[in-house]
């Protein structure tokens, strides 16, 4: 058989291809590893001490998270090696190994679809840049690519195998991340319409079905009987209307004028200090209201407060405590009056108002009612103000590499492109999200975790053996270690990264809508469903951030190279009856 003709059967990966994806993406990730520093936050000692309790040696319960991740960190090394660097080198594999995955996954639609998603993915450096975060986002990152990977595998040639290998790899991508729900859902719902349409492998999909299932069973039993509560049996995490709550409870009035002047061409009405959770909004929010007013009704609770946030203080005289203190203000101010102190929770939002909130309403009625609370306010907020859900779009289109406000605004183009760049790389750039730096593309803000602050509220120094801690400030310039042309180097990655994700953004923007009439648009069809859900769940319980690019990318590059495929090969002639594209049959 002759190299051409291997070419064109379909389901032929081409090692030469994969293994130059693989070499380029080594030396990507090993920029990272040699300049960057390990980022070990407060987060990631949660997920070191859940997996400590896991292997019964102590550290507490993190019954808002899946266990994946911690499982993942026993795997390499918690508790029997004392290093992070397998946890870092495991990482990188990953890091390295999903351009490749995302190749195979489209190689069966020809050769160069496969190479340009590679290679969209390679150039925003999306898959590396997290190998020195103690974070899920690489883990999650890995196994979403796994996931669209054993669906394209199963949709192309029919083997059952690839069945349960998606079943089981979709519940670990969840229970690493909530995001990886949707691809359970969304491709298991097509694995099923794929076999059903072509009468095969029905008794596989039902058997599939049922691994996942007993799988999260599994876990939500575990979690119920670690808690003592058994209405949680049926609950994944009980943390999603918390998140979602935080949206509009944080939601700046500010940010949303602007929003109301640009899109709804609503005139300045002055209300810049308003806020979007209120008890007027209806009858969760009412009895959201009281159950805070009935909470700080009891003295001891201001007690317990100011040991907690003003413990310098603590036990003294009313009034005696400092004007400027995180407890006066946000507690101490309002002592005896506890209603006045429940509706500054509504008109002064706080994060630590929420952390306050949350545990009480936890230990009065239940985690699982107490989620639902959270949810049902942040609904009634977006019902009585639905602008918010403009901030969730521009959300979402700040992850796709475009600043909505300012292209509704018209001052978005490639001049203002230009102007972001030379502010970006200045040393007295703008603030984040300031006019200045307005534009086409999202703004060019380096991301936190490539310069991660060295030991933040101490918890690497506690999370971390002196060994492991020492390896841990070796890698911090300040501390020693570290190299001075790092910041040159990582920044030019990410501004490359970030016109990268810019182009793919606007490519899967303008052209997604082609792929609908593509041969194998049922393919296409549950990879974009699978991004547009993920987008969205991220969109409406975040505020945007790079740190959720890796689990985003993958799947924009994928449509991006279809998208491109498509739209070549109509110009240039069209696709066999196989759906080869026609850049391949050029080539």
């Amino acid at each position: 058989m002759t190299m051409r003709e291997r070419d064109q059967r379909p389901w032929a990966p081409t090692v030469f291809d994969a293994v130059v994806i693989a070499v380029v993406g080594t030396i990507i990730q090993a920029i990272y590893l040699r300049f960057g520093s390990i980022s070990f936050e407060c987060d990631a000692l949660a997920f070191a001490n859940n997996a400590d309790f896991i292997l019964g040696t102590g550290g507490p319960y993190l019954p808002y998270r899946g266990p994946g991740y911690s499982l993942f960190l026993i795997a390499t090394g918690r508790g029997w090696v004392d290093s992070l660097y397998g946890t870092i080198a495991a990482q990188a594999a990953m890091g390295i190994a999903a351009p490749v995955l995302v190749y195979l996954t489209l190689r069966p639609l020809g050769r160069w679809v496969g190479i340009v998603a590679a290679a969209m993915l390679l150039a925003s450096a999306t898959s590396f840049s997290y190998a020195l975060v103690i974070l899920p986002q690489q883990l999650s990152m890995f196994l979403i690519v796994a996931c669209v990977f054993f669906f394209s595998r199963y949709y192309f040639s029919d083997r059952p195998l690839y069945l349960y290998a998606l079943a089981v790899t979709a519940v670990l991508a969840m229970l690493t991340r909530g995001e990886g729900l949707p691809l359970l859902l969304i491709l298991g719902g097509f694995s099923a319409l794929v076999s059903l349409v072509r009468r095969r492998n029905r008794a596989h999909v039902a058997l599939a079905c049922l691994c996942s299932l007993v799988l999260v069973f599994a876990h939500t039993n575990q979690r119920s009987q670690t808690l003592n509560d058994p209405s949680l049996t049926t609950s994944l995490s009980n943390w999603s209307g918390r998140q979602f709550f935080l949206q509009p409870y944080l939601l700046q009035g500010r940010h949303v004028e602007r929003i109301r002047r640009t899109v709804l061409a609503e005139p300045a009405n002055g209300e810049w200090s308003r806020h979007f959770v209120h008890p007027d909004n209806g009858a969760a929010s009412r009895r959201f209201y009281e159950m805070i007013e009935a909470a700080y009704a009891d003295p001891a609770a201001y007690a317990y407060l100011e040991a907690l946030l003003d413990p310098e203080n603590a036990g003294e005289a009313a009034g005696t405590g400092s004007a400027d203190s995180v407890y006066h203000r946000l507690f101490g101010q309002f002592e005896g009056d506890h209603r006045a102190l429940a509706m500054n929770v509504f008109t002064a939002p706080h994060m630590v108002y929420f952390d306050n909130i949350w545990p009480m309403l936890d230990r009065d009625m239940g985690m699982r009612a107490s989620d639902a609370i959270f949810m049902d306010v942040a609904w009634e907020a977006v019902w009585a103000n639905p602008e918010i859900l403009i901030a969730f779009a521009q959300n979402a289109f700040w992850y796709l590499g475009i600043d909505l406000v300012s292209v509704l605004e018209g001052r978005a183009g490639p001049g203002d492109t230009i102007r972001q760049a030379r502010y970006w790389a200045s040393s007295d750039r703008p603030p984040p999200g300031s006019d200045e730096t307005g534009g086409l593309v999202r703004n060019f803000v380096i991301n936190a975790y490539f310069y991660p602050r060295f030991d933040v509220a101490g918890c690497a120094s506690a999370g971390l053996s002196d060994e492991v801690f020492q390896d841990y400030a070796r890698s911090y310039p300040e501390m020693g270690g570290g190299d001075g042309q790092a910041t040159t180097i990582l920044t030019a990655l990410e501004f490359t990264g970030t016109l990268t994700m810019m182009v793919t953004g606007l490519g899967v923007v303008l052209g997604w809508w082609i792929l609908l009439f593509s041969p194998r648009r049922l393919f296409w069809l549950s990879i974009g469903l699978s991004a547009l859900a993920t987008l969205a769940i991220i969109s409406a319980g975040n505020t945007a951030s790079a740190k959720y690019d890796p689990i985003l990318q993958p799947m924009f590059a994928m449509i991006f190279a279809g998208v491109l495929s498509d739209v070549v090969g109509r110009l240039v002639g069209g696709r066999d009856r196989r759906g080869t594209d026609a850049l391949k049959e050029r080539t």
